[in-house]
């Protein structure tokens, strides 16, 4: 339906057939391959949130959530 109503008001669709289908499956990678070929290290997510927010007060754009 979204891509029917973007054809008909000559827009981008908000979500494809394709984008629907492969939202189930998105969560399902794994990192090993990255961590024994290229020394991929994940940061702890606290950490990485921290660092995030602390990056975001820096900026002079207003967030809205």
């Amino acid at each position: 339906m979204f891509e029917w109503i973007a054809k008909v008001t000559n827009t981008r669709p908000l979500y494809t057939k394709y984008a629907l289908y492969t939202l189930p499956s998105n969560g399902h990678f794994s990192h090993d391959r990255a961590t024994s070929e290229l020394g991929y290290k994940p940061r702890d997510m606290a950490l990485t949130l921290k660092d995030t927010i602390q990056w975001l007060k820096g900026k002079e754009v207003p967030l809205e959530l």
